[in-house]
Protein backbone atom coordinates (compact mmCIF):
# COMPACT_ATOMS: atom_id res chain seq x y z
CA UNK A 1 0.00 0.00 0.00
CA UNK A 2 0.90 3.26 -0.91
CA UNK A 3 0.64 6.76 1.30
CA UNK A 4 -3.11 7.51 1.07
CA UNK A 5 -5.18 6.04 3.27
CA UNK A 6 -5.46 3.41 5.58
CA UNK A 7 -8.49 2.32 8.48
CA UNK A 8 -7.59 2.22 12.58
CA UNK A 9 -7.65 -1.38 11.85
CA UNK A 10 -5.01 -1.70 8.95
CA UNK A 11 -2.50 0.43 11.31
CA UNK A 12 -3.66 -1.84 14.18
CA UNK A 13 -2.74 -5.25 12.16
CA UNK A 14 0.46 -3.82 11.01
CA UNK A 15 1.53 -2.68 14.64
CA UNK A 16 0.61 -6.00 15.84
CA UNK A 17 2.20 -8.28 13.16
CA UNK A 18 5.61 -5.89 13.97
CA UNK A 19 5.36 -6.69 17.48
CA UNK A 20 4.45 -9.83 17.41
CA UNK A 21 1.22 -9.63 18.87
CA UNK A 22 -2.95 -10.19 18.48
CA UNK A 23 -4.10 -7.27 17.07
CA UNK A 24 -7.03 -7.64 19.66
CA UNK A 25 -4.00 -6.48 22.06
CA UNK A 26 -4.15 -2.94 20.74
CA UNK A 27 -6.44 0.13 21.19
CA UNK A 28 -5.62 3.64 20.60
CA UNK A 29 -4.34 4.15 23.88
CA UNK A 30 -1.85 1.46 24.08
CA UNK A 31 1.74 2.02 24.75
CA UNK A 32 5.50 0.96 26.01
CA UNK A 33 3.69 0.85 28.98
CA UNK A 34 1.40 -1.41 28.13
CA UNK A 35 2.81 -4.29 25.45
CA UNK A 36 5.66 -6.21 27.25
CA UNK A 37 7.15 -7.06 23.07
CA UNK A 38 6.79 -2.41 22.65
CA UNK A 39 10.42 -2.41 23.62
CA UNK A 40 13.89 -1.42 21.06
CA UNK A 41 13.69 -4.15 18.82
CA UNK A 42 9.87 -4.15 18.69
CA UNK A 43 10.07 -0.34 17.91
CA UNK A 44 12.52 -1.31 14.81
CA UNK A 45 10.62 -4.26 13.61
CA UNK A 46 7.97 -1.37 14.11
CA UNK A 47 9.39 1.43 11.93
CA UNK A 48 10.61 -1.38 8.98
CA UNK A 49 6.88 -2.44 8.92
CA UNK A 50 5.09 0.80 8.63
CA UNK A 51 7.67 1.86 5.74
CA UNK A 52 6.59 -1.22 4.22
CA UNK A 53 2.94 -1.13 4.55
CA UNK A 54 2.06 2.62 4.31
CA UNK A 55 5.01 3.70 1.87
CA UNK A 56 6.17 6.12 4.57
CA UNK A 57 9.86 6.60 5.90
CA UNK A 58 11.05 7.93 9.27
CA UNK A 59 13.80 9.80 10.32
CA UNK A 60 16.22 8.29 13.56
CA UNK A 61 14.06 11.14 15.16
CA UNK A 62 10.70 10.22 14.46
CA UNK A 63 11.34 6.47 15.13
CA UNK A 64 12.26 7.62 18.69
CA UNK A 65 8.41 8.79 19.75
CA UNK A 66 6.72 5.93 18.06
CA UNK A 67 5.76 4.72 21.69
CA UNK A 68 2.23 4.66 21.62
CA UNK A 69 -0.55 3.67 18.76
CA UNK A 70 -1.46 7.75 19.27
CA UNK A 71 1.97 8.68 18.17
CA UNK A 72 2.09 6.13 15.59
CA UNK A 73 -1.49 7.28 14.26
CA UNK A 74 0.22 11.17 14.33
CA UNK A 75 2.86 10.07 12.69
CA UNK A 76 1.45 8.48 9.79
CA UNK A 77 -1.12 11.54 9.42
CA UNK A 78 2.59 14.13 9.50
CA UNK A 79 3.27 11.77 6.74
CA UNK A 80 0.16 12.32 4.72
CA UNK A 81 -1.72 9.30 5.60
CA UNK A 82 -5.21 9.28 5.91
CA UNK A 83 -5.82 7.31 8.90
CA UNK A 84 -8.98 6.84 10.26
Amino acid sequence: MTAGKAGIDQVKEAVAAALGIDPDELTESSSEDDIDEWDSAGIINLVMTLESEFGVSFAEEEAQELRSMAQVIALLREKGLVVG
